[in-house]
C-alpha cells in the first residue's frame, strides 16, 4: 500500500474517527519525510497532503492551535511541490481554524488575502500542477468562508454582501449541494441578527437540499441547526425532534464527533428550556460516551455543560468539580478560550458556595493570563466576573477596562452585561439617576440577545446577569418611588424566564413544520418552487474547457435563481401567516403588565405577586386598578420557618397510627407554621375581606426561593386561604394571563394533584386518598380541624 493510499483511507475516516485519521497522517507525514520509501512518485506532495489531514484531525478534536501550526506546515509543503493552488485552499481550512479560535478579524484578513492570490494566480496563467481546481470553485469557497467569518464578527453588511457573490459562482457551476451550504450559512447569519423565525425555514430549505443529494451527514448538520432555531424561538418539542432526526440520521454512518455535537445540542436545548435535571443527565450520558471514544474535545465540551446544569441546581459543590474538570481538559487539548470560560464560571460557583477569597485569587490570576494581544473576548468576561465579586474600587477598574474593550471589539452581546454591572457600581455608590439610566440600557440589551447564545456557559451566565439586571431595576424603582408598583411590577415581569410563556402562546398553534409537507396553502409554492430547482439543475453546469460559453443558459440561471428567492420569501410569509397573529407574534409570548392582567382575569380575581432580590422578598397586590408594592419580608426570615413546616409536614408520613394518635397536636404545630408564613408574606398586602357568598379567586405569582410555600393552606383569619379563595400559582403573572380561564365547582371540595410522570398519578392518587382519609376522619372529632376541611363532600380529583 502506498502512502497516497494510506491518506485516502485516513481522509474517510477523518468524520468517522478523527483520532485514526491523525494517527494515520502523522505517520504518514513521518514516513513522507524519509529516504527509503520510494512507492509514491511525489513524496512532498504526500507529506503536504498529510499535513493537512493532520491539520483536520486536530480541529476537529478542539486542538486548535496545533491545527493551526498543521495547517500552515501544509501550506508550505504545497508550495515547495510547486502546487500553488492547493497551497492557496489551506487559506480555506486557515480562515475556519482562526474563526473557531475567536481571531475572526485574522481569518478575515486570510480571507481578502486569499482572493487577492487567487485573483493574481489566475492573471498569471491558472491553475498549474497535478491537481487544478476551478477558479471559481475556490473563489465561492473563500466567499461562503468570509460570510462565515463577518457573521461571527457581527459585521451582517459584508456577510451579506460576500454571501451573496458567493451564491452567483456558485449558481454558474451548478453546485446545488454548495448552494444548500450557503443557504445553512445565511440562516447561521439571520439566527446571529436574532431573526430565529426566517433561519428556520432557511435551515429546512438547506436540508431538503441536502436530502434530495443524498448528503445524509449534512443533512443531519443542518437537521442540528433547525434545532438550535427551533430552542431559539422557544419551541422545545420542534427542537428536540429535529436534533432527534440528526441523530437517526448519523447511526448509520458511524461518525462518533458528530453524533456526540446533536448530543450536546440536546442537552443545550434542555438548558435553553430551563430543564437543568434533564440537561444534566444527557451531558452525563454524553461524559460516559467519549470518555470511552477518546474524543478529548468533546469530553471538555460535555463536562462544561453538565457543570453549567449542576451550578443552574445549586448543586455547588459537584458543579464545582465538574467545571474544575472541564477546565482541566480544555486545558490538555490546547482550547484556551473554552477552558477560561469555564474557570471563569468556576469562579462563580465558588462565590456562591461561600468562598470567596477562592473566587477572587482565580480571577485575578485569570485576568493576568489573559493580558497580551489575544483572547479579548475572555478577558471581558474575566473582568465581568472580576467586577462581580470585586471591592467598589477594583470592580470599577475593571468595569472601565471592559467597557472600553466591548465598545473597541464591537462586541454589543456583552454591552447589557457591562451596563448591568455598572448600574449596580452606581447605586452602590449613591448615584440612583445614572443607575436607573445603565440599567435600563442594560435590560434593553439582554431582551434583545435572549437566544442568540453560542454556548452553555454563557447560557447561564445571561440568564444569571439577564435575572440580576431586572432585580436591581425592580429594587431600584421602588427606592426612587415607592408609589412606583407599576413600573416595578413590569420590570419583575421581565425577569422571568421566557420558555415556558413561548410555549404555551405557541402551544396551540399548528408550528412550522422541519421539513416541506405541504399543506393547503403553501402546495402550490413549494411545487412551483421544485420546478424551478429541477431547472436550476439542468441549466447550471460546470464548464470543461475554458472556451467562451453560451450566454443565454448563464442568463436563464440568473432568472432562476431570482424566481427561487421569491418563491421562498412567499413561502415564508405563507407559512408563518397560519400561525401569528398581530396579538401574538409566532414565537414569543406576549410581556403582561397590572393593567393586561385585569383584562385577562375577572373581575373578583385579586392578584399577589412576589420577586426576590436578593435577600429581600418584595410583594405586589393588585385589587381592581389598584397595585401596590412592599417590601415584605426576607428570605432569611422565611428559612427557619419552611424548615419546620417542612420537618412537620414528614411526620404525617409516620403512619397512620401515629396520625391518628397525634391528629390535634400535628394539626396545631402546622396550623402555626401556616400562620406564621402568612404573617411574613401577606402581613403586609392586607388582603381585601373575601365577598360572602362568593368563591374569590386568588392569582399567586410564585418566584423559585418560594416553591416551597403552600399558598393555599396559608392561615389567615384562622381559616386556609383556600376556604375563602380559589388559588392558582404560576412562575409569573404573563403565564397566568395566557392560561385559558379556568373553571371551578363550588358544590364540592377536591384536591388538584400533578406529577412530573403520568405513571406516576395512580401512586399519587392513592397516596391523597389515605392522607385525606386521616384528615378527614381527624376533622369530625376537632371542631377547629371541622372548620378547617367541612366533612362533607370530599372528593380527591
Amino acid at each position: 500500500m502506498t502512502l497516497t493510499e494510506v491518506l485516502d483511507h485516513a481522509e474517510a475516516l477523518v468524520h468517522e474517527d478523527p483520532l485514526v485519521t491523525l494517527w494515520l497522517a502523522r505517520a504518514a507525514r513521518t514516513l513522507a519525510s524519509g529516504r527509503g520509501w520510494t512507492l509514491d512518485p511525489a513524496p512532498g506532495l504526500v507529506s503536504a497532503r498529510a499535513a493537512l489531514l493532520e491539520g483536520q484531525g486536530l480541529a476537529i478534536d478542539g486542538r486548535l492551535d496545533e491545527a493551526l501550526l498543521a495547517v500552515d506546515a501544509a501550506r508550505d509543503a504545497f508550495a515547495v511541490a510547486a502546487e500553488p493552488w492547493l497551497a492557496l485552499r489551506t487559506g480555506l481550512g486557515r480562515m475556519h481554524i482562526l474563526n473557531e479560535l475567536g481571531r475572526t478579524t485574522d481569518a478575515v484578513q486570510v480571507g481578502t488575502e486569499l482572493l487577492r492570490d487567487i485573483d493574481a494566480l489566475e492573471d498569471s496563467g491558472g491553475p498549474q500542477g497535478s491537481m487544478p481546481f476551478a477558479v471559481d470553485w475556490l473563489r465561492a469557497s473563500c466567499l461562503t468562508n468570509l460570510g462565515v467569518c463577518h457573521t461571527f464578527a457581527g459585521d451582517y453588511v459584508a456577510a451579506a454582501a460576500v454571501t451573496a457573490a458567493a451564491e452567483r459562482h456558485l449558481l454558474a457551476l451548478g453546485r446545488l449541494d454548495e448552494i444548500a451550504i450557503l443557504r445553512q450559512n445565511q440562516a447561521e447569519q439571520l439566527l446571529a441578527e436574532g431573526r430565529a423565525s426566517r433561519a428556520r425555514d432557511m435551515f429546512a430549505y438547506a436540508a431538503i437540499g441536502f436530502a434530495d443529494a443524498g448528503l445524509s451527514l449534512l443533512e443531519a448538520r443542518c437537521l442540528a441547526d433547525l434545532g438550535r432555531a427551533h430552542v431559539a424561538l422557544g419551541e422545545g418539542a420542534q427542537a428536540l425532534d429535529a436534533f432527534g432526526r440528526a441523530e437517526r440520521l448519523l447511526e448509520p454512518l458511524d461518525v462518533a464527533a458528530e453524533t456526540e455535537q446533536v448530543r450536546l445540542y440536546t442537552a443545550e436545548a434542555y438548558l435553553a428550556l430551563n430543564l437543568y435535571e434533564e440537561a444534566a443527565l444527557v451531558y452525563r450520558e454524553v461524559v460516559e460516551s467519549v470518555s470511552a471514544s477518546g474524543l478529548a474535545h468533546y469530553h471538555a465540551l460535555a463536562l462544561a455543560g453538565r457543570g453549567a446544569a449542576l451550578a443552574a441546581l445549586h448543586r455547588w459543590d459537584d458543579a464545582g468539580t465538574t467545571l474544575e474538570e472541564a477546565a482541566d481538559r480544555h486545558d490538555r487539548v490546547g482550547n484556551v478560550p473554552l477552558a477560561i470560560a469555564a474557570r471563569v464560571e468556576l469562579a462563580a460557583v465558588l462565590d456562591r458556595r461561600g468562598d470567596h477569597d477562592g473566587a477572587l485569587d482565580l480571577l485575578r490570576a485569570l485576568r493576568a493570563a489573559t493580558d497580551g494581544d489575544r483572547h479579548w473576548v475572555e478577558r471581558v468576561y474575566v473582568l465581568l466576573g472580576l467586577a462581580d465579586v470585586a471591592g467598589t474600587e477594583e470592580a470599577s477598574t475593571a468595569l472601565v477596562e471592559a467597557a472600553s474593550l466591548v465598545d473597541r471589539l464591537g462586541l454589543p452581546p456583552l454591552r447589557f452585561r457591562v451596563d448591568s454591572r455598572l448600574g449596580v457600581l452606581r447605586r452602590r455608590q449613591g448615584r440612583l439617576v445614572e443607575a436607573l439610566a445603565l440599567l435600563q440600557r442594560a435590560a434593553k440589551g439582554a431582551e434583545d440577545q435572549r437566544g442568540l447564545l453560542p454556548s452553555q456557559l454563557t447560557r447561564t451566565s445571561f440568564l444569571r446577569d439577564k435575572s440580576r439586571t431586572f432585580d436591581e431595576l425592580v429594587s431600584l424603582h421602588l427606592d426612587l418611588d415607592p408609589d412606583s408598583a407599576d413600573v416595578a411590577f413590569r420590570a419583575a415581569e421581565r425577569a422571568k424566564g421566557r420558555a415556558l410563556l413561548d410555549l404555551l402562546n405557541t402551544a396551540g398553534a399548528p408550528g412550522v413544520s422541519s421539513g416541506l409537507e405541504p399543506d393547503m396553502s403553501v402546495a402550490p409554492l413549494v411545487a412551483e418552487l421544485s420546478a424551478v430547482y429541477d431547472e436550476m439543475l439542468c441549466v447550471a453546469t460546470v464548464p470543461q474547457d475554458p472556451a467562451p460559453r453560451d450566454p443565454s443558459p448563464q442568463r436563464r440561471t440568473g432568472e432562476l435563481r431570482r424566481c427561487a428567492d421569491d418563491l421562498q420569501a412567499r413561502l415564508s410569509v405563507a407559512r408563518i401567516s397560519q400561525i401569528a397573529s398581530p396579538e401574538e407574534p409566532l414565537g414569543v409570548g406576549r410581556r403582561l403588565d397590572h393593567e393586561g392582567l385585569r383584562e385577562r382575569f375577572d373581575d373578583g380575581t385579586v392578584l399577589v405577586a412576589y420577586h426576590v432580590v436578593g435577600d429581600d422578598v418584595i410583594g405586589f397586590l393588585g385589587v381592581g386598578d389598584r397595585l401596590v408594592a412592599r417590601r415584605v419580608t426576607t428570605l432569611t426570615r422565611l428559612a427557619p420557618q419552611l424548615t419546620g413546616l417542612e420537618q412537620h409536614w414528614r411526620l404525617f408520613r409516620a403512619g397512620a397510627a401515629f396520625v391518628e394518635r397525634h391528629a390535634s397536636r400535628l394539626a396545631a404545630v402546622v396550623e402555626r407554621d401556616l400562620h406564621l408564613l402568612a404573617r411574613e408574606l401577606l402581613g403586609d398586602l392586607q388582603l381585601p375581606p373575601p365577598t360572602a357568598g362568593v368563591q374569590s379567586r386568588l392569582a399567586v405569582v410564585v418566584p423559585p426561593a418560594l416553591q416551597g410555600v403552600p399558598f393555599h393552606a396559608l392561615q389567615v383569619a384562622a381559616r386556609p386561604l383556600v376556604a375563602d379563595w380559589e388559588v392558582v400559582t404560576g412562575p409569573s403573572g404573563s403565564v397566568l394571563g395566557s392560561l385559558p380561564p379556568w373553571t371551578y365547582d363550588g358544590a364540592g371540595r377536591s384536591v388538584a394533584l400533578a406529577a412530573a410522570d403520568s405513571e406516576l398519578l395512580e401512586d399519587a392518587v392513592e397516596d391523597a386518598e389515605e392522607d385525606g382519609a386521616v384528615v378527614v376522619a381527624s376533622a369530625g372529632n376537632d371542631n377547629r380541624s371541622q372548620r378547617q376541611w367541612p366533612a362533607a363532600d370530599d372528593d380527591v380529583v
